[in-house]
C-alpha cells in the first residue's frame, strides 16, 4: 500500500483533486525530496516533479499548521520565517503559492503576522486564526478576514481578549457553516469584552459580533483545540473538559445546549487531537488508549448521533507512546490518511497499516482490508500449576479462504457454569511473542472450576470458539 515518509511532524494533509496531496508540517525531507515544510505528494507518497517548496530550511526552519485551496492557490499556514531562493522574505503567517510549482504568490503578504493555526473561506475571504495580534500593521488579535490576493484585513474584527494577562489568546479552529463563523481556542471574551464566551464562540460573518450561542459552561481546563460541524450539531475537543473529562463533547449549533452524546473517546492522558466527519461517522485521533471502554488506540470511530462505538472499525494503527500524537487527518470513502508526530509507531501486527521506514514515520495512509474471518484456533494445552490456570492454544495461521489471516489477535473466554455456558470474555491476547507472533499462552491465579474457549480475531472479525476445555482446583501438571 501506499505511505508517506518525512522526517518530522505532519500538522495537515489536503488533497489536492486529482488524486494527490499537499502536506504541511515540520520536516525537511518527504520520501528522500528535500521539501522543507510544505509538500505536493502523489498516491505513493513521492514528492511530484517538478515541485519545490518555497520555504527557506533556517535557523528558524519553517512549521505549517494548515492549507487551504481556494481558487486555484494553495494557502499554506503557520510559523514561516524566510521564503525564496536564498532570499529572505518575510511571510510570517500564510504564504499563497501557485500549487502546481510550489512557486510563492508575492501580493498575498499578511506582513510580520507571526503564527497561524488555522484558515477557513466562505469563498471571498479567508479567515485566519493563531497567536498573532497584527496583520498589515493593523490589530488583529488572534483571529482576521483577509483579501485572498492581497492578504489585507478586511474590517470584520471579533476583538477576541483573555481576562488574565499571563494567559495569551489564541485561535485553533475556525469553521465556515450556515452563515455563522465557529471558532475555538483560548479567550474568554469577544468584542472587546462586550460578551462573555469561554473558548468557544459563534460568529457574524458580516459584523463580527457573537450571538447567544454560548458552549461556556465546557469551560475545558486550558483550551479548545478543535471544532467540527455536523448538521446541527458542533462537536468540540480538546484537554481535560470539564464537566465532561473525556476530551469531546457534542453541542447544539443553534442553542449550545448538550447533545446526547455519550462518547469517552479519549481515556488518559484525556486527548483529542484531530476529528473529521465522514457520513453518520466521527473519526476522532489523538492521545488515548481505550474509546468508549474498548481498547482503540489513538484512532477510533463513533456514531455522529449517539457518539456509540462504531465496533467494526478497530485498525489499531499505533503503539501508544506518551507525548506522541495523530495531528491531521483526513478520510475519503474507504481511506483514510492521517500524519502526526515522529513517534507515530506502526504495529507491525496490523497488516492494514502501512508506512514506509522503521521509526522516523510522520505520514501514513491506512486503507480498509477485508480478509475472511480467522480459523478456529484449538486448544492444546490447560493445566493448574502452583494456584495458576494455563491455557495454551494453536497459532492460526489462516482465514477460512486459505489466505492469511491478518489477524490482530485472540480473545479467552471463561465459564463457571457445570454445563459450561455463559462464557464471557476475559482477555484479548494482542501482544507478542520474540518471534513475531502473537502469544498463544494465556495464565490466571484463580481457584474453582472453570471452562475455558479462544477464538481469533481481524478486521472483518471474530472466529468461532474453539471447543471448550475445563478444569478444577486442583493442581495438575499435565494436559487436562
Amino acid at each position: 500500500m501506499p505511505s508517506f515518509n518525512t522526517n518530522g511532524i505532519v500538522y495537515d494533509v489536503l488533497p489536492d483533486g486529482s488524486g494527490g496531496f499537499f502536506i504541511g508540517g515540520q520536516f525537511e525531507w518527504v520520501s528522500g525530496t528535500f521539501s522543507p515544510g510544505l509538500a505536493h505528494v502523489d498516491i505513493n507518497g513521492n514528492v511530484i516533479p517538478g515541485w519545490s517548496s518555497p520555504l527557506l530550511d533556517s535557523d528558524d526552519p519553517p512549521i505549517i499548521y494548515c492549507l487551504l485551496l481556494l481558487n486555484g492557490v494553495l494557502y499554506a499556514g503557520g510559523y514561516i520565517y524566510a521564503i525564496g531562493s536564498g532570499a529572505n522574505s518575510p511571510r510570517d503567517g500564510v504564504i499563497a503559492v501557485n500549487p502546481l510549482t510550489g512557486v510563492y504568490i508575492p501580493a498575498f503578504d499578511l506582513q510580520n503576522t507571526v503564527s497561524v493555526r488555522c484558515m477557513a473561506t466562505d469563498g471571498t475571504v479567508i479567515y485566519i486564526g493563531g497567536d498573532f495580534s497584527v496583520v498589515q500593521g493593523n490589530a488583529r488579535l488572534a483571529i482576521a478576514a483577509v483579501d485572498p490576493v492581497t492578504g489585507a484585513p478586511t474590517s470584520w474584527d471579533p476583538q477576541l481578549t483573555t481576562v488574565f494577562p499571563s494567559t495569551p489568546t489564541v485561535v485553533y479552529a475556525i469553521k465556515v457553516f450556515n452563515g455563522r463563523i465557529y471558532v475555538s481556542g483560548i479567550f474568554d471574551h469577544t468584542n472587546a469584552g462586550a460578551y462573555n464566551h469561554v473558548n468557544v464562540a459563534s460568529l457574524d460573518p458580516v459584523t463580527a459580533v457573537a450571538n447567544a450561542w454560548d458552549g461556556s459552561f465546557v469551560v475545558p481546563t486550558f483550551s479548545v483545540t478543535g471544532l467540527e460541524v455536523w448538521g446541527d450539531t458542533v462537536f468540540l475537543w480538546g484537554m481535560d473538559f470539564q464537566p465532561n473529562p473525556y476530551g469531546l463533547i457534542a453541542l447544539d449549533k443553534d442553542t449550545a445546549a448538550p447533545k446526547p452524546f455519550t462518547a469517552t473517546a479519549a481515556m488518559p492522558p484525556n486527548s483529542v487531537d484531530e476529528a473529521r466527519i465522514s457520513g453518520n461517522t466521527l473519526y476522532v485521533a489523538g492521545r488515548f488508549l481505550t474509546a468508549n471502554g474498548q481498547s482503540r488506540p489513538s484512532l477510533a470511530a463513533l456514531d455522529a448521533a449517539s457518539g456509540s462505538l462504531v465496533t467494526d472499525f478497530d485498525p489499531r494503527p499505533i503503539i501508544f507512546v506518551a507525548g506522541y500524537f495523530i495531528a491531521s487527518l483526513y478520510v475519503d470513502v474507504n481511506t483514510i490518511y492521517f500524519g502526526g508526530s515522529y513517534g507515530i509507531f506502526p504495529d507491525p501486527s496490523y497488516t492494514t497499516f502501512s508506512i514506509a521506514g522503521v521509526t522516523s514515520q510522520s505520514m501514513a495512509i491506512l486503507t480498509y482490508i477485508l480478509s475472511g474471518l480467522p480459523q478456529q484456533p484449538n486448544i492444546l494445552l490447560l493445566l493448574r500449576k502452583a494456584g495458576h490456570t494455563i491455557l495454551q492454544w494453536s497459532q492460526v495461521t489462516k482465514d477460512v479462504n486459505g489466505d492469511p489471516p491478518l489477524l490482530w489477535g485472540y480473545r479467552v473466554y471463561r465459564s463457571n457454569s457445570p454445563n459450561q455456558e455463559n462464557f464471557s470474555l476475559i482477555a484479548e491476547v494482542t501482544d507478542k511473542d520474540n518471534t513475531g507472533n502473537f502469544r498463544t499462552v494465556f495464565t490466571e491465579a484463580i481457584s474453582g472450576f472453570y471452562a475455558y474457549a479462544v477464538s481469533a480475531f481481524n478486521y472483518d472479525g471474530e472466529s468461532g470458539k474453539s471447543s471448550q476445555s475445563c478444569i478444577d482446583s486442583v493442581d495438575l501438571d499435565s494436559n487436562f
